[in-house]
């Protein structure tokens, strides 16, 4: 079961598009629970509280509230400190979509929404869960340890050695090679910006020309050679699968 809300300021888009949200999920046999907000103010308030959504479908700008749906993102990823939520971009805009990678969006999609494109998305967010849920495992001070996927935040090699670097700062030193832990992740989300790094794609905050900055404010450098694939993964996530 996915919990998901749409939140739009107009009735009618949130009427048809309900409806069509539906549909797709029906036709990929998804258990589902679909709500709907018209005030941002009331996500604000559901999010602050703890309601927890699989699926947010936000649009961008609320005319009679502060907020816009971009602050929304910001104040879920920075303040509530969530990145497991996804969140898809709703707008008539195509101007804002390259504004929009900080806050890590599972999609952009334009009114009036593509069935195709909305089913796309759906097995998208399908597919990232399934990667996320999957563990790690390596060898530990002789103990088999097993990590969740969705918990480490980048391997570091250094002095011959791996360290695992998690998301609740505790870290996991062990013996081995980070091209092969590569092999093992690089359909997992996972991608090297540098011989010495391998990053989780949703660990990232912010994209820079010379470096990567983690939700921890760790920097990452990007190197020169790994300088084009790291640009085509910014804007293409799909080139990691």
């Amino acid at each position: 079961m996915i919990n998901i809300v749409i939140c739009d300021d107009d009735p009618s888009f949130i009427t048809s598009f309900s409806a069509q949200l539906s549909g797709v999920l029906d036709k990929l046999h998804v258990e589902f629970k679909l709500s709907a907000l018209h005030k941002i103010s009331n996500l604000y308030n559901e999010l602050s509280e703890g309601m927890y959504y699989d699926i947010i479908f936000l649009d961008i700008e609320f005319f009679l509230e502060d907020k816009s749906g971009i602050d929304l993102s910001r104040y879920l990823r920075d303040n509530l400190r969530i990145d497991s939520t996804s969140i898809v971009f709703v707008s008539s805009k195509k101007s804002y979509a390259m504004s929009l990678f900080e806050s890590q969006p599972l999609d952009f999609l334009v009114k009036p929404v593509d069935d195709e494109k909305l089913e796309n998305t759906i097995k998208r967010f399908q597919r990232i869960n399934n990667v996320l849920s999957k563990c790690f495992s390596f060898s530990h001070y002789g103990k088999e340890i097993k990590l969740p996927l969705s918990s480490i935040m980048y391997f570091q090699s250094a002095d011959h050695k791996l360290i695992i670097h998690c998301a609740e700062g505790k870290t996991y030193e062990y013996s081995g090679k980070l091209s092969v832990v590569n092999d093992q992740l690089k359909e997992n989300y996972f991608f090297s910006p540098h011989k010495s790094y391998l990053v989780n794609y949703y660990a990232v905050s912010g994209w820079g020309a010379a470096d990567l900055t983690l939700y921890d404010n760790t920097i990452i450098p990007i190197s020169r050679s790994h300088k084009e694939n790291v640009q085509k993964i910014q804007f293409d996530r799909e080139v990691l699968l």
